[in-house]
């Protein structure tokens, strides 16, 4: 039926499928950063509809799963940020700075879209490319053919395009084979009834002084002809280059000698089809190697040094036969054109791809390059698909193959390399050229200390994701951010009680004299004998910098900034809620349920929506767990409960408890959103009271609710410095502590 875009109407779609329910938007928005098999890549996309999101992301992306969770515990509004997505893309082919790639971020992108760039069909004179999935074109610039369904990104001139012709219309070359094709080129030689170009001189000759070809000007060794054998025994001469090119049967060579018996004398040799045939042939110009010669009328690889040798550079490359080829035969030359004239820069190829199961490091990077673009966000919270906070890592002496190492990063033209190495520095070594991790073989400087080549850094993923928040809550908003553990190797209780461990042991002042073991020995949660627990920002960004302070003097300890959840959940198999029977990391579960919470409220008891537990643990090891700041579960007549909303922070911090974090939240966003309007106004005293005005309000309005129980607070105004007017209002908050425990006690009585 037709669509009236002119007149009002009511537009309904029926969606197919397993339809998931979607309650209207409202409250915080969680965002949900992680992988999946398609959809945009490095962009916030808020999933308001979650059947859309699927059909985008693929519903079976890990992403999908992430945000079909934390709705199933109470999450209304969830952003979702895809990370690992890459297009197949061919750079530089056109010329510097160019692309021919697709719009398509899948691992499959490059299989799926093939090209043919060459002469148009219609005008051989001038080139243009199309762009083929299957047989459909879905891409063409050639004049009078012109067809763009959306799918692809060019940039650069394929009119004009002077290199070698790729694919053909009828067969043309997928996007991942096209350099692969440019690397290794096959030429086709056909062996021809040549003249002969070798020939023996005189057993008696010594030196040859002089050569001319029909007594014409003098020829050059090396250039025109080669001598090879011992002299006064068996040389041979062979003519090369231009002149063995232009020879003819009955042509004289010409040869000007010395011999032990007579001094001086002439040879002539007739240009025969006798003799031992030395067959040359020019190489293709792009061919800088040759990998493989074979004769494929007789099916044999010729052998390098003894059928043919390859003699010159690129660009005049050029294969002589040593031993005969029969006439007619066919020689295929495989050639590996390294770096070809007419591309500059070399082109490459990069392949499409999801990162969906990729490796820790791969994952870090990942999240360091989506962390550096989430800049500005409506979010309010975090979740991260894969990171858990006790993931392998050579800093703790995981020497497994995938596990995270210490880091270094290069930035060249804005573009990021990350260079990972499984020793923490690297020295110049002795000679001053090499590099060392040995700093017994390094290079001193003057003060007899190893000079250092390269120092690398810890990472941990909840370290960064902290700073992160940390970062963003300094310049743009308070965001609370869950990020969970790893779970026991098996459901059985050895498994289990390898997995929870047990606390460091300390001496009689509380001092660590022994480490912890499992998640209760991770020593940022616990400690350990060489570190404090918590997690602090860092000079470096990363947890082995210097700790930054506040301006009150204290660490900033960025762990008031997110949940680590130990532990693993079971959610439903339900289509309405997008989920199925699985066992999972409970973290995003967590983070559903997390954004429910007002101010004055707490996670602590709370049951989550839906979710189950494979496993029970002892309330011993419960207590423990929330004394080393992990948030676990349980379960209750009511369901699964959160033991305790616990936040990972260190022995000083003032936040013990993530309502603490929700309650300083809440001020925040309301205090930015209420005092933003004053930014660019005069600063005056009515400014001034104004602002005053609606900072009393906002904190009336927390005490009302029972967020706040006192508060203090003053607007300032700082002397106009540099041209630039300064506002500073600085808050003390008493805020309406969670209830933790209820003492009840009972006595007997007779009467009362």
């Amino acid at each position: 039926m037709r669509k009236y875009e002119n007149l009002p109407s009511i537009n309904v779609e029926l969606l197919d499928g397993n339809l998931i329910i979607d309650d209207p938007v409202t409250g915080p928005v969680v965002l949900c950063i992680g992988t999946a098999y398609s959809g945009p890549s490095n962009t916030q996309y808020l999933a308001a509809d979650s059947n859309v999101a699927s059909r985008i992301y693929g519903s079976e992306s890990p992403l999908i799963k992430k945000m079909s969770e934390v709705k199933m515990t109470g999450a209304k509004n969830v952003l979702l940020y895809r990370i690992g997505g890459a297009s197949a893309e061919i750079h530089n082919l056109l010329g510097e700075d160019t692309l021919i790639g697709t719009k398509e971020e899948t691992s499959i992108s490059g299989s799926k879209y093939a090209i043919y760039l060459g002469p148009s069909p219609s005008n051989p004179a001038v080139s243009g490319l199309i762009v083929y999935e299957g047989d459909k074109i879905v891409y063409s610039d050639m004049a009078g053919a012109e067809v763009d369904l959306g799918v692809m990104n060019v940039i650069g001139d394929t009119k004009n395009y002077a290199g070698i012709t790729i694919g053909t219309t009828e067969a043309p070359v997928l996007l991942k084979d096209v350099l692969s094709l440019l690397a290794t080129s096959i030429e086709n030689i056909t062996i021809l009834d040549t003249v002969n170009l070798a020939y023996p001189l005189s057993t008696t000759t010594e030196t040859v002084t002089d050569v001319t070809v029909n007594a014409g000007l003098s020829l050059s060794l090396g250039t025109d002809y080669i001598i090879s054998g011992t002299p006064s025994s068996n040389l041979v001469i062979t003519m090369v280059g231009t002149v063995a090119a232009n020879l003819v049967l009955a042509d004289s060579i010409n040869i000007t000698s010395e011999d032990n018996a007579s001094g001086d004398t002439s040879e002539v040799i007739t240009v025969t089809n006798s003799g031992t045939p030395k067959d040359i042939y020019a190489l293709d110009v792009n061919t800088s190697s040759v990998t493989t010669v074979t004769n494929t009328t007789t099916a044999l690889e010729l052998v390098d040094g003894t059928d043919y040798s390859v003699d010159g550079t690129q660009g005049s490359l050029v294969i002589t036969f040593l031993l005969s080829q029969g006439i007619t035969d066919i020689i295929d030359v495989d050639g590996v054109p390294i770096d070809i004239p007419l591309y500059d820069p070399d082109p490459y190829y990069t392949s499409g791809a999801d990162n969906i199961g990729a490796s820790w490091r791969k994952t870090y990077e990942l999240l360091a390059e989506a962390y550096s673009d989430l800049e500005t966000t409506i979010a309010t919270h975090m979740i991260s698909d894969t990171a858990i906070s006790d993931a392998p890592n050579i800093a703790n002496g995981n020497l497994e193959a995938d596990a995270l190492a210490y880091l270094r990063t290069e930035e060249t033209d804005g573009i990021v390399d990350y260079i990972w190495s499984t020793d923490k520095t690297i020295y110049v070594d002795l000679a001053g050229t090499g590099e060392t991790s040995d700093p017994a073989l390094a290079e001193l400087d003057e003060n007899g200390k190893p000079v250092v080549k390269y120092q690398y850094h810890e990472v941990n993923f909840a370290h960064q994701m902290g700073s992160w928040l940390n970062s963003i809550t300094e310049n743009d908003r308070f965001i609370l951010g869950v990020i969970g553990t790893s779970g026991p190797k098996a459901a059985t209780t050895a498994s289990i009680s390898k997995w929870v461990g047990s606390l460091p042991t300390t001496d009689a002042f509380g001092a660590i004299i022994a480490n912890g073991s499992g998640l209760l020995g991770d020593r940022y949660m616990t400690g350990s004998t060489t570190q404090s627990p918590g997690y602090f920002a860092t000079d470096s960004g990363y947890p082995d910098g210097n700790v930054l302070y506040d301006s009150n003097g204290a660490a900033i300890d960025v762990g008031k900034y997110m949940s680590v959840v130990m532990g693993i959940g079971l959610t439903p198999d339900s289509p309405t809620l997008g989920t199925e029977t699985a066992a999972t990391n409970a973290a995003s579960m967590y983070a559903g349920l997390l954004s429910t919470i007002l101010p004055g409220q707490s996670t602590t008891n709370r049951v989550l929506p839906g979710a189950g537990l494979p496993f029970q643990l002892k309330k011993t090891k419960l207590d423990e767990l929330s004394y080393a700041g992990y948030v676990s579960l349980t379960e209750k007549s009511r369901g699964t409960v959160v033991v305790s909303g616990e936040l990972p922070t260190g022995p000083n911090s003032d936040y013990d408890y993530v309502s603490t974090s929700i309650i300083i939240g809440g001020v925040v966003k309301d205090i930015r959103d209420r005092l933003d309007p004053f930014i660019g106004n005069s600063l005056n005293d009515i400014v001034l009271a104004a602002a005053e005005t609606a900072v009393e309000s906002i904190l009336q309005g927390y005490v009302s609710q029972g967020a706040i129980v006192k508060y203090a607070y003053q607007v300032l105004s700082d002397p106009t410095a540099a041209g630039k007017g300064e506002m500073r209002v600085p808050l003390t908050i008493v805020p309406a502590f969670e209830l933790r425990q209820i003492n009840v006690s009972i006595k007997l009585a007779y009467d009362i």
